[in-house]
């Protein structure tokens, strides 16, 4: 299998080396780490180690980011994605463990779901993850144990149904569309770590935000598309 792990970071100047090192050790995949239009030394950071990068000016967003990353794989013939955060969070080890079974099971995604075992399960973020979870529950009959998990693998079928719909970003909305659309997933547990530095952008009024975009957007989503108004990928016709 053909894998390019991408990198989105925005400000992560104090975190990416690490995370990079770490990464490259014992693992054969490619990676792509993507600037986000980060106002620290981020770039110049990955420039001065030789990483590869895509920069962009200004921020632009994760599902942006999402895109670009699809048609850079696309066009330099890689089969698949993973998405795997920059500031410290995931390990080497959950990444290589969900990619074998990725390429084992061939799923159109794959969800690297944070085993709460040692780490506080009654956070606000955890709490909105369950809620979350609930709803997708109720849209589609299938229980994703972590939605909005940041380590996961997608493959050449949903990269291109990401590409040909009307997705803003790769989030559980999202997800609810492919599970909809009849794309398969799988999933298993990872181990999350303590972020090196920096926050969340999740947190308080924008966690709150997220929460409520993402449950409305879930619920209020269509189980079948009209195809009437839809081409062959699902994709609304303008």
């Amino acid at each position: 299998m053909n894998l390019l792990v991408i990198i989105p970071a925005y400000n992560e100047d104090k975190s990416i080396v690490s995370t990079i090192e770490d990464l490259k050790k014992d693992n054969n995949y490619d990676f792509l780490i993507i600037d986000d239009g980060s106002t620290d030394n981020t770039k110049q950071v990955c420039i001065d180690h030789g990483y590869p990068l895509i920069s962009f000016n200004e921020n632009k967003g994760l599902g942006y980011v999402f895109r670009e990353a699809i048609l850079y794989a696309l066009d330099h013939g890689y089969d698949a994605i993973a998405q795997f955060d920059a500031d410290g969070q995931h390990r080497r080890v959950d990444l290589i463990t969900i990619a074998r079974e990725f390429k084992k099971t061939n799923p159109d995604f794959y969800i690297g779901a944070r085993n709460p075992k040692g780490i506080k399960r009654f956070t606000p973020r955890m709490v909105g993850s369950k809620i979350i979870k609930i709803c997708i529950y109720l849209k589609t009959g299938k229980m994703l144990k972590d939605p909005t998990s940041g380590l996961r693998i997608f493959g050449h079928r949903a990269m291109k149904r990401y590409l040909k719909g009307d997705f803003k970003r790769p989030e559980p909305d999202m997800l609810t569309r492919l599970i909809l659309e009849g794309y398969t997933f799988n999933q298993s547990p990872i181990i999350v770590k303590k972020r090196l530095y920096g926050e969340s952008f999740l947190k308080g009024f924008n966690g709150f935000k997220f929460l409520v975009d993402i449950c409305i957007s879930i619920l209020k989503m269509p189980k079948e598309l009209d195809k009437k108004k839809v081409n062959k990928y699902g994709e609304s016709k303008s």
